[in-house]
């Protein structure tokens, strides 16, 4: 164990990397935020417990921030989301659902899973980002914009404690994703696939071998799939079931600024959720940022301060 302490990533790296690979972040009090294009914070590292302060949300929202999200705890307030994680111990074809389990056997007979090169995730790892957020309908600049992406992989990639893996069907890459190991906990990054190859089950055979391989070089640790997903895109989430995954309860913060609150109201989720077609794309997101909404300001009034 003490050969696995001595290169873990900590908190500090991590924050560390993100301003390296041209990120902004900005610290105020005992935490850092990375501040995204659309002008959201999100505390670092992400999957952590925050407890800011009145003071320093004033601070934060000083820059010109219009959502600060952080997961936190509370007594008075339940659980809103949840985090995929496998627990520390073994992991193999036994924790696997039957029907993810077959596809899983088939995936590792059809496809080869391997270490990536640098190359590989500048390349195809940037055309199948484009592919993803495109099939999604949803930008993220450092993931599309070429320059911006190897700036980010090579940052990381650098690390001793962040492993690519790439899954390839007769020798293309169908699907990849990123092991990050920060402060005890196997992240899951960016677990991509290119859907043209889905009858494959890359991705399946990807998971699988990236976490059995993970596991060998830093230790039966924990493995965080990240919170569900943010369209609640709940095929996805039953996936990460199928695969092992549990549930773990969390509090997740929302805190809106200026006039980006405004738009937030319980009746236009009812409007928004009559459609059916507006409800499944747009209306389920909607309804859980006024939640969030909801919860951040409960969770002020527990602290004694409400936000305007």
């Amino acid at each position: 164990m003490s050969e696995l302490v001595s290169y873990v990533m900590k908190s500090e790296q991590l924050i560390e990397g993100y301003r390296q690979a041209g990120f902004r972040c900005i610290s105020v009090g005992r935490t850092t935020w990375l501040l995204d294009e659309r002008h959201v914070a999100l505390a670092l590292p992400t999957l952590v417990d925050i407890y800011p302060s009145r003071q320093d949300i004033q601070q934060l929202f000083a820059h010109k921030v219009r959502v600060a999200s952080f997961p936190t705890c509370c007594d008075s307030i339940e659980s809103n989301t949840v985090e995929y994680v496998l627990m520390p111990g073994d992991y193999d074809i036994s924790n696997v659902l039957p029907r993810e389990r077959r596809q899983t056997r088939r995936g590792l007979e059809w496809c080869k899973v391997r270490i990536a090169t640098v190359d590989e995730i500048l390349g195809r790892g940037l055309e199948i980002n484009r592919h993803v957020l495109g099939r999604q309908k949803r930008s993220t600049n450092y993931l599309c914009d070429a320059r911006r992406w190897e700036t980010y992989a090579k940052t990381f990639l650098a690390m001793p404690d962040v492993m690519p893996f790439v899954s390839c069907v007769d020798g293309a890459i169908a699907a990849y994703l990123m092991v990050f190991l920060v402060n005890q906990t196997l992240i899951l990054m960016h677990p991509f696939v290119d859907l043209q190859y889905k009858k494959k089950y890359p991705f399946n055979a990807l998971l699988f071998t990236a976490i059995t391989q993970a596991r060998q070089k830093f230790g039966p640790l924990e493995v965080s799939y990240g919170f569900e997903s943010v369209w609640r895109m709940k095929s996805l989430d039953h996936f990460k079931e199928g695969m092992g995954f549990q549930g773990k309860r969390r509090l997740r913060i929302s805190l809106f600024s200026g006039w980006y609150k405004h738009i937030l109201w319980p009746s236009m989720v009812m409007l928004l959720n009559a459609v059916p077609v507006v409800s499944d794309r747009i209306g389920s997101r909607y309804g859980a940022l006024v939640r969030e909404k909801s919860d951040g300001l409960n969770w002020w009034r527990h602290q004694g301060v409400i936000v305007e």
